[in-house]
């Protein structure tokens, strides 16, 4: 993936990547955090998991 010159790099083609996270992670808008769907830009959250000691 090119920051640089993606325009002119990726004209051709297409990019993704497969995301995988804990159950109960919720991903949320950079500037409102809303919880979003989709997005080139999220924040990550982490649903609480408690630690049990065996």
């Amino acid at each position: 993936h090119d920051h640089l010159y993606a325009n002119s790099h990726q004209q051709h083609g297409v990019f993704g990547a497969l995301i995988v996270e804990p159950k109960g992670t919720t991903f949320h808008d950079i500037r409102s955090g809303n919880k979003i769907q989709s997005g080139t830009q999220a924040i990550i959250r982490r649903a609480y998991v408690e630690a049990t000691a065996k």
